[in-house]
C-alpha cells in the first residue's frame, strides 16, 4: 500500500470522507549565494556552512532585511527560516558590538533546537553572547513575576 493510499484509508478510517486529492510534484532547490552586503564574517560562515548556497528564498529574504526592508517569510517547516533572522541578527551583532537581539518563540518544543542554533552561529563568529535567557511564560509564572518572588508587590 502507498503512502497516499495509507492515508486515504486512515482518514476514511476516522470518519473522514476523501472527495479531492491533490499531489504537488518535487521541486529541485534552487540555490544562491549570501548577499555581499553582509558582514565579511557572516557571509564566509554561510559559505563554510553552506557549500551549495543558501536556498534562494534564504538569500532573498537576507537581502531584504539588510536593505531595511521588512519582511514575512512563509515557507514549510524545516525550510531554513531561522538562517534568515539568525544571520541577519549575526549581521547587526558584527558591525554593532552593543546590539542587543530579542528572539521570542511561540512554543517550548522549538526552544531547545533554537538555542542550540543561536550557540552554534554565535559561537562560529567569535560573537559573545551573555545572555541567552529561556522562559516558559504561563499565568502562574507572569503572576509571580509581577508580584515579586514572594508573591507581594515589589
Amino acid at each position: 500500500m502507498t503512502p497516499d493510499e495509507q492515508l486515504k484509508l486512515l482518514a476514511e478510517q476516522s470518519g473522514f470522507e476523501v472527495l479531492d486529492e491533490t499531489s504537488l510534484s518535487q521541486r529541485l532547490p534552487r540555490y544562491a549565494p549570501a548577499p555581499n552586503d553582509i558582514h565579511q564574517d557572516v557571509r564566509e560562515y554561510l559559505s563554510r556552512s553552506y557549500p551549495k548556497g543558501l536556498y534562494s528564498h534564504q538569500a532573498r529574504g537576507l537581502q531584504i532585511v539588510l536593505d531595511s526592508q521588512d519582511l514575512c517569510l512563509a515557507t514549510s517547516t524545516a525550510s531554513g527560516k531561522s538562517l534568515v533572522f539568525m544571520s541577519a541578527a549575526a549581521d547587526r551583532l558584527k558591525r554593532d558590538p552593543d546590539a542587543r537581539i530579542l528572539a521570542l518563540y511561540p512554543a517550548k518544543a522549538l526552544i531547545q533546537d533554537q538555542l542550540a542554533k543561536w550557540k552554534n552561529i554565535l559561537e562560529a563568529l567569535s560573537v559573545k553572547c551573555q545572555h541567552i535567557v529561556h522562559r516558559f511564560l504561563c499565568q502562574d509564572i507572569v503572576h509571580s513575576e509581577i508580584l515579586g518572588g514572594n508573591g507581594r508587590s515589589p
